[in-house]
């Protein structure tokens, strides 16, 4: 068998390679195809509106549930939270709120302990230079546990852990840090001490990972680290 190197050029062949020869001089090919990165479409716009919504459904029907007499207050958050953070080449910048509920398990239960629903608005911003992709805004709603050490101490410190889901306006952000979907899981966890008035501020370090677990591929994710400010509104 004749190998393919050195089987006799057709005719047809040196047409053809003749025409792409004209066409890029000096072997200027062109180079392949790199699809251009998904950014906020309509579809991933109503993702992200359809979201919000979820999380103001969860907010009701978590609100409603409550033997509170005044159900309409449940609707205002119990705390708001601003963070900062970085990683991976991106600055972190978010704010959130959540509400108390009664957990849904016995056994979580119990002094010291409480379950809360975190609605949050994130900004990251790339820090890769030049980029088209410079940017994404992302929404979550997760369900946090939080254990707060007994006492009336002026600092009393606590650890926190929640997991949840995450919509993204874009796919990609710096060069090469490529998400596939703007569907995401999100993980986060937290220590750090209350003070203040009847403790009603707080002041932690937390880490936070964002990814679609797989679900497609590439799936970079984002891990960072980084510092938030909670205030209790009542």
């Amino acid at each position: 068998m004749v190998p393919a190197s050195s089987r006799p050029e057709t005719p047809s062949a040196r047409s053809f390679r003749s025409h792409v020869d004209e066409l890029y001089p000096a072997g200027d090919h062109p180079a392949p195809y790199d699809p251009p990165p998904v950014n906020a479409s309509p579809r991933i716009q109503r993702a992200i509106a359809c979201t919000a919504g979820l999380t103001f459904a969860s907010i009701v029907t978590v609100g409603c549930a409550q033997p509170a007499p005044e159900n309409a207050d449940r609707l205002v958050p119990d705390e708001v939270t601003f963070n900062a953070g970085y990683g991976s080449h991106v600055d972190v910048f978010g704010v959130s709120a959540s509400w108390k509920y009664k957990p849904l398990i016995a056994a979580l239960d119990r002094p010291g302990l409480d379950t809360r629903l975190v609605a949050q608005l994130a900004y990251w911003y790339g820090r890769e230079r030049p980029t088209p992709n410079p940017s994404v805004w992302g929404v979550a709603l997760l369900p946090m546990l939080r254990w707060t050490a007994h006492g009336v101490a002026s600092l009393r410190p606590y650890i926190e852990g929640g997991l949840g889901i995450n919509i993204l306006s874009s796919t990609r952000i710096n060069n090469d840090r490529v998400f596939s979907t703007a569907f995401q899981f999100e993980e986060q966890g937290g220590i750090g001490v209350t003070f203040g008035p009847m403790n009603r501020y707080a002041l932690a370090v937390y880490i936070q990972h964002v990814s679609n677990g797989n679900i497609k591929r590439p799936n970079d994710g984002l891990t960072h680290g980084g510092l938030l400010f909670r205030a209790a509104l009542r």
